[in-house]
């Protein structure tokens, strides 16, 4: 077995991880596990590495929309360049590598992954020495979510590369980065990408190099970007993730000097994630 140390790529906590991982991997494909899952079954890694052959990412979803953002399967490249730019650019919670990556392939866990783990054992975190002697009471099968979809970003691998170059300019402050930016964001694929457009528009926003006119119109179409994303995911029932892009959209408004707007995005980002069980010790993981 081979151990790496985690880089300073700028993004503290399991994404460092994840892109430092996939960094060192020799392979076309990894799986991510997290280091909590004592029972994670072989089969379930395989099936993850099996969906691959459709999608840069293969994420477990259950019916009520939670996905698992510390256990699934990634192409190696793709993945690599991925997780760097988002380091590049300071992200740091793990669901924004499942909301970047080029295409991503949603596998039912009430389905697939319960034909070949029926205990789902897989899918239990053991924080404490005697939750290893208890069974936990599983998770609740309850939702829409049945089936297993693969979804489609207009950003291909391609894209990410530039991204890439574009978070380096960035991290080195070099002068031209904000042409850059303006390169990236105008009739690339990049510009259709509601997450990547989103987040370079706040990022550079951030900057504070462009005067107040400019920031202010790149926050605002942030925020629209951010709130498309929502949409989408709230089209497709990916609750989780819905809840993500209200939180990226909250901030933004937070930024554009809207606190009660941005208050309102984030109570109701809160009300979905307390609906998937995910009280606020264990929101942190996922931040």
């Amino acid at each position: 077995m081979r151990v790496v140390v985690d880089e300073p790529l700028g993004c503290p906590g399991p994404l460092n991880g994840i892109a430092t991982g996939l960094k060192a991997a020799s392979g076309d494909a990894s799986v991510v596990v997290p280091c909590d899952a004592p029972s994670v079954r072989s089969e379930v890694l395989a099936l993850l590495l099996r969906h691959l052959d459709e999608a840069t990412l293969s994420v477990p979803v259950w019916p009520d929309g939670l996905i698992e953002p510390m256990l699934f399967g990634a192409r190696t490249p793709d993945g690599s360049l991925v997780a760097n730019a988002l380091c590049m650019l300071g992200c740091r919670k793990t669901v924004d590598f499942i909301r970047a990556a080029p295409s991503v392939k949603f596998v039912s866990v009430a389905t697939e992954f319960m034909a070949v783990d029926p205990s789902l054992g897989s899918f239990v975190n053991v924080n404490y020495p005697f939750e290893l002697r208890v069974s936990p009471p599983r998770r609740s099968l309850e939702g829409s979510l049945h089936r297993s979809f693969r979804v489609q970003q207009p950003a291909n691998s391609e894209a990410i590369e530039r991204l890439l170059d574009f978070a380096q300019q960035v991290r080195l402050s070099l002068s031209n980065h904000q042409d850059l930016l303006l390169d990236l964001l105008d009739g690339d694929e990049i510009s259709r990408s509601r997450f990547w457009s989103a987040l370079l528009s706040r990022h550079t926003a951030s900057l504070g190099t462009l005067g107040e006119e400019a920031e202010r119109e790149l926050l605002s179409a942030s925020a629209e970007a951010y709130e498309r994303e929502r949409k989408n995911y709230s089209d497709l029932g990916l609750s989780m993730l819905e809840a993500h892009a209200l939180l990226d959209e909250a901030l933004v408004w937070r930024m554009l000097g809207e606190k009660e707007l941005g208050q309102k995005r984030r109570l109701r980002a809160q009300r979905i994630l307390a609906s998937l069980g995910l009280t606020r010790p264990k929101l942190a993981m996922y931040r």
